[in-house]
């Protein structure tokens, strides 16, 4: 399970955002927004962000969410 702020991170991505603007977006730096990206990366087993997305939406989709 998503915690809440890699649910927004990724919905963040999914706008288009960039690190720096979702780092600013949430008041965090640029580097906490890296690693949460990479770890979700990880977590998703993709290597792109729009994979990423995707995995998110297929997960929230199975879970009626």
């Amino acid at each position: 399970m998503l915690s809440e702020k890699q649910s927004r991170i990724i919905r963040l991505i999914a706008a288009g955002m960039t690190n720096k603007e979702i780092a600013h977006e949430l008041d965090v730096s640029v580097g906490d927004i890296k690693w949460h990206v990479s770890k979700l990366l990880r977590v998703a087993r993709v290597s792109s962000r729009a994979a990423l997305v995707s995995w998110a939406a297929t997960r929230r989709n199975s879970s009626g969410g």
